[in-house]
């Protein structure tokens, strides 16, 4: 079943700058106004057993998947074998967008080509509006991605 996620980003004193998550798990449809009425509920129930600082508070909204996409993982696929693109932004700033279990037809060693095929389409994709409302994916420090410069090989272990 579909459901929505409140989590709560709490900063411990050592000032990591991810925070460690405390996820809670709402029903969905409801109004933004809903979701944030719970959560001034619970933030002060949440701040009384942390010691940490509560950082920020997300909501994450489970959204339908659109069109036909695979039905099950291509064989071999790994999710820590990855392509990173990295994208130049409106400021001096560089921002990457990893591509976990990017196919072995589009990288078979350290880099791949951003022009033409599926990487192509998903760099036009993110260097341009998509809606009517001139929605565009951001770099998380909210800047638009604006040229790719390149694609190469990134790994993670779990």
């Amino acid at each position: 079943m579909a459901h929505n996620t409140i989590t709560y980003r709490l900063q411990d004193d050592d000032d990591d700058t991810q925070g460690a998550p405390f996820p809670l798990h709402v029903v969905t449809g409801l109004t933004v106004a809903q979701y944030q009425a719970f959560a001034d509920v619970f933030t002060p129930l949440v701040d009384a057993v942390t010691g940490s600082k509560i950082a920020a508070i997300d909501l994450s909204l489970s959204l339908s998947i659109a069109g036909t996409p695979k039905s099950a993982p291509v064989g071999l696929s790994q999710n820590e074998r990855g392509g990173l693109i990295t994208f130049a932004t409106a400021i001096p700033k560089k921002y990457g967008v990893r591509i976990p279990a990017i196919l072995h037809s589009i990288m078979g060693g350290q880099s791949f080509s951003l022009e033409g095929g599926p990487v192509g389409d998903l760099v036009t994709a993110l260097t341009t509006a998509q809606t009517a409302a001139n929605m565009r994916a951001l770099a998380d420090f909210e800047e638009n991605l604006v040229a790719a410069l390149v694609g190469k090989r990134s790994q993670y272990t779990r």
